[in-house]
């Protein structure tokens, strides 16, 4: 299992236990259960923010990485878009821009 497919599903069980269905089941039980509950899905949401801030300061860090490739691919796409004369310059710059991209965070 991956980080990413780790977080997603953690976010998930999350989502879960914060359903009507699970907080019903818990309101019915007993004040100690109730605070287990309470303290196993804080956990779990802390656990799931330290998580997210790993991979967005790993994302950080990949696009600090590739800035100068990413400002170089930007201005280039800006400059095509306001010529507009050169369709396949176009869809050039913004496949380099999506390449480098690519590199940081998955493309669907």
């Amino acid at each position: 299992m991956t980080r990413d497919e780790l977080l997603a599903a953690l976010r998930e069980l999350e989502g879960k236990l914060r359903s009507a269905k699970v907080q019903s089941h818990f309101a019915a039980q007993d004040e100690h259960t109730r605070r287990r509950f309470v303290a196993v899905r804080i956990e779990l949401s802390r656990a799931i923010g330290e998580l997210t801030n790993e991979q967005l300061a790993t994302i950080e860090r990949q696009l600090n990485h590739l800035d100068g490739d990413l400002r170089v691919g930007i201005t280039g796409l800006q400059r095509v878009l306001d010529d507009l004369a050169d369709t396949v310059a176009i869809f050039d710059a913004a496949g380099k821009i999506l390449g480098l991209v690519g590199q940081v965070v998955p493309l669907v």
